[in-house]
């Protein structure tokens, strides 16, 4: 069965990215805000343009965030994978 190409995720989809971030934390017994608490901060940082979210699978199982910020070394901005998270059924 094939999935559907991962996706750029738009401020509409603050929940999902919210719900596996918290998730991804939880696993690995990190200490989370809960995904309210993402899902508020994901709505600003997804409607600005340097952060950007991807998403794979439908429904989503898997999470992507990079952060884009200057560099030194390059006229541009670089990208920073900041989460990377595959639900378990995922794997």
């Amino acid at each position: 069965m094939n999935s559907p190409p991962p996706r750029v995720a738009t401020p509409a989809d603050t929940v999902t990215v919210a719900r596996l971030l918290d998730a991804f934390n939880r696993e690995y017994h990190t200490p989370t805000p809960g995904p309210e608490v993402l899902a508020t901060r994901l709505r600003r940082l997804l409607s600005g343009t340097d952060v950007i979210a991807f998403l794979a699978g439908d429904p989503a199982v898997a999470v992507a965030l990079l952060a884009l910020r200057p560099n030194v070394g390059y006229d541009g901005p670089v990208g920073l994978v900041d989460e990377l998270y595959f639900a378990p059924e995922a794997r």
